[in-house]
């Protein structure tokens, strides 16, 4: 969540005001809360960083000394490069992943700072390459791959992490593609 100041404005009505932009070289961890390298109070605003050219390189929103909102990453040409949310100073919600042209390349579904629910992963030309289920940070069920051209070329199912059953040999694979990509 990001918290805005409130300001009276024209009317006696209430507006949101801009955070404070603090660049990440301005700002020191103490006991897990991030402040100004001179203040000894938790920093709620931006924290930013920034390229050598004075582009920007990434922006985080923090709360009460916790990233707390929305983190977002460029490449030096412009292009995002990397969305998340944060929830109490942990990832929380969907991580999405552009490569430099800006073409989705990752998507991971994060609960409380951990992988929980699906990571996929993309091909540049735009098909998926890779799903994994993921529970509390490990695979977890199905995870499958995909060739360049949309043709599975293995699927797995896993326990924890552990391997229990793996498709990889041209015969299984199409006999599941017959199937829906069930077995």
């Amino acid at each position: 969540m990001i918290v805005l100041g409130l300001r009276l404005g024209q009317g006696g009505r209430r507006s949101p005001e801009p955070l404070e932009q603090v660049g990440r070289d301005r700002l020191v961890l103490r006991e897990g809360r991030w402040m100004k390298t001179d203040e000894t109070n938790a920093f709620t605003g931006w924290m930013v960083d920034f390229y050598p050219d004075g582009s920007l390189q990434s922006r985080s929103a923090v709360s009460n000394g916790v990233l707390s909102g929305p983190s977002e990453g460029w490449w030096t040409n412009g292009v995002k490069a990397i969305l998340e949310q944060f929830q109490d100073g942990r990832s929380h919600g969907v991580r999405t992943k552009w490569d430099i042209a800006g073409h989705r390349i990752a998507e991971t579904e994060i609960r409380s700072g951990q992988i929980h629910g699906w990571h996929r992963e993309w091909h540049t030309n735009g098909r998926i390459a890779l799903e994994v289920s993921m529970s509390e940070g490990r695979p977890h069920g199905l995870s499958r791959k995909w060739s360049p051209e949309g043709v599975l070329v293995g699927q797995w199912s896993l326990s924890n992490g552990v391997v229990q059953q793996a498709l990889t040999n041209t015969a299984e694979l199409q006999g599941l593609a017959q199937h829906g990509g069930r077995p």
